[in-house]
């Protein structure tokens, strides 16, 4: 990790203490929280990803049950409401930034 980047990750940790987050919220031994999830249904696969405070989807298919299939994302957000955004049909994205940190990223089927 280069100098510069230590000094942004570290003034972003000061950041989220002065406003009450703890530095678990962003980081594990130094380390930015991130993970990756991969579901599907009806031939629509979704991937979750999540990096510190971002949680998002992308969700690819084709076949008639694949642009027909009903999904929205769910960003289980540290320290404050979760996320659960509007239903989308088919193909197609969506993303969330939450204010401290995300500890989860995942799709619900309908």
């Amino acid at each position: 990790m280069s100098k510069a980047v230590r000094t942004v990750f570290a003034a972003g940790v000061a950041a989220a203490i002065l406003l009450g987050a703890s530095p678990s919220a962003l980081a594990e031994n130094g380390v930015a929280k991130s993970g990756r999830t991969d579901q599907s249904m009806n031939g629509l696969k979704c991937v979750n990803e999540w990096f510190n405070t971002y949680g998002g989807t992308k969700c690819a298919g084709s076949g008639a049950a694949a642009t027909e299939q009903m999904w929205r994302l769910h960003v289980a957000c540290s320290t404050q409401t979760d996320y659960t955004g509007g239903w989308h049909t088919g193909p197609g994205s969506d993303g969330f930034e939450c204010k401290f940190g995300v500890q989860s990223t995942s799709v619900e089927f309908q």
